[in-house]
């Protein structure tokens, strides 16, 4: 079952889910807007300051995502092949 995708079941629980789930959203929106009004979020030449480490997590989802794959084959590797795989991933991260 689908929690958030509208009209595919209209239950109760489901609406007041979807409900909570638009309360939310609209409250973080809010809030993003008030501190873009007040100029409290930081920037660096025109860019919000914490886009890099928005960058950095997209990396990092990347690696882990690499390596949780190669992790869940079991492939048996030597040491020089594990050592060029592990290279690999982490070229990604840079």
């Amino acid at each position: 079952m689908r929690w958030d995708e509208p009209g595919e079941d209209d239950s109760p629980e489901v609406r007041q889910h979807n409900a909570i789930l638009d309360r939310q959203r609209k409250r973080k929106t809010a809030a993003q807007n008030r501190l873009k009004s007040k100029g409290i979020i930081p920037s660096k030449d025109g860019q919000g300051m914490f886009e890099e480490l928005l960058q950095l997590d997209e990396d990092l989802y990347k690696v882990l995502n690499t390596f949780r794959s190669l992790y869940q084959t079991n492939r048996t590797m030597n040491f020089r092949t594990w050592a060029q795989v592990v290279a690999k991933v982490l070229e990604d991260l840079d």
